[in-house]
């Protein structure tokens, strides 16, 4: 993880066949989390995770915490349902992070 001024980043990168690969990039700002997905190396969603600051997750059920997120497309084809349920999956994993 690197850490800078203002903001700190996460990658993870996964190799599925010699075609494709992803990389996952999360950037948290002071006031918003960026997921960033790359396919093959370009950068194919661009996603504004409005994340809830909840103070105790462990009161709440996951669809409760799910409908709670909020994704906001910069780059990428907003139709695309499948990249919309990750990101909302995402996001979940990160809210719970935070307990």
């Amino acid at each position: 993880m690197e850490v800078s001024e203002g903001f700190n980043a996460k990658s993870l990168m996964k190799s599925y066949d010699s075609e494709r690969e992803f990389l996952f990039q999360v950037i948290y700002f002071t006031n918003k989390t960026i997921l960033q997905i790359h396919l093959n190396g370009e950068i194919d969603y661009t996603i504004d995770l409005q994340l809830p600051k909840l103070a105790n997750t462990a009161v709440y059920e996951d669809q409760q915490i799910e409908s709670m997120i909020g994704t906001n497309y910069i780059i990428g084809n907003n139709d695309n349902y499948k990249i919309l349920i990750m990101s909302t999956q995402i996001g979940k994993l990160f809210v719970k992070d935070w307990r």
